[in-house]
């Protein structure tokens, strides 16, 4: 009879439900755990507020002969002034680097990120170049 009782609810799936639940709430915690690291890793590496990070929000003042003239606006995170004294001086950038819908009067936000990997790695590549430059010089005899 037993056996017969565990064969029907077997058969019916009320076994499996448990399981799948348990499941389900293990890969719940597990995701939202990555979110959480992420967050934590990405507050480390030197974002959102953190040394090495500035954010602010311009507007763009004219666009002419492929350059944007933006004026920053305050309202800045991570620069050492008090938000309504950000320097009123212009930024000019390239055209090509605003949003395709940007025209004269739109407000953008922008953000820098200081990147210590990559600046060492680059560091590294252009000593290497000079390097070989300077090897070359050595190597090839002296114009007449």
């Amino acid at each position: 009879m037993r056996r017969e009782r565990e064969e029907d609810r077997f058969a019916s799936g009320r076994g499996r439900l448990a399981p799948l639940a348990v499941l389900a709430v293990v890969i719940v915690v597990a995701v939202m755990a990555v979110v959480i690291a992420g967050k934590a890793i990405y507050s480390l590496a030197g974002h959102e507020g953190a040394a090495g990070y500035v954010s602010w929000t311009g507007v763009v003042d004219r666009v002419e002969s492929g350059k944007a003239v933006v004026i920053p606006l305050g309202g800045a995170r991570g620069v050492a002034v008090p938000d309504d004294e950000l320097p009123s001086s212009e930024v000019v950038i390239p055209a090509d680097l605003l949003p395709p819908a940007s025209s004269e009067g739109t407000v953008l936000d922008f953000a820098a990120t200081l990147r210590p990997r990559k600046t060492h790695s680059r560091r590294a590549h252009i000593e290497a170049l000079v390097l070989r430059l300077n090897n070359r010089r050595r190597e090839s005899p002296p114009a007449p």
